[in-house]
């Protein structure tokens, strides 16, 4: 692996699957995350219901122990205010 004008360059191998893994990092701001979070998906096309599964579902960790701490309605009530300002926005 090379850093080559800040950004990583990595060498190809046969074995490699380049998934996509997300990590948790400490600090920041859980509330501009989930923010964000939303806003990608509803970008993809996603609907409320398919966000809220996302976020309900166990297979996603993150997602899933943001829900488990905030409860069902607080991540309701962020997809659709995020849904509204994206609407605004477009």
């Amino acid at each position: 692996m090379e850093i080559n004008n800040l950004s990583i360059k990595k060498h190809f191998e046969e074995d490699d699957p380049f998934e996509l893994v997300g990590i948790r990092c400490s600090g920041g701001n859980l509330d501009e995350t989930i923010h964000m979070i939303i806003e990608e998906y509803i970008k993809l096309g996603f609907d409320e219901n398919r966000i809220l599964w996302l976020f309900k579902n166990p297979f996603f960790k993150f997602t899933n122990d943001i829900y488990k701490v905030k409860g069902e309605n607080y991540i309701k009530e962020s997809i659709e205010k995020v849904k509204k300002k994206w609407l605004n926005l477009h």
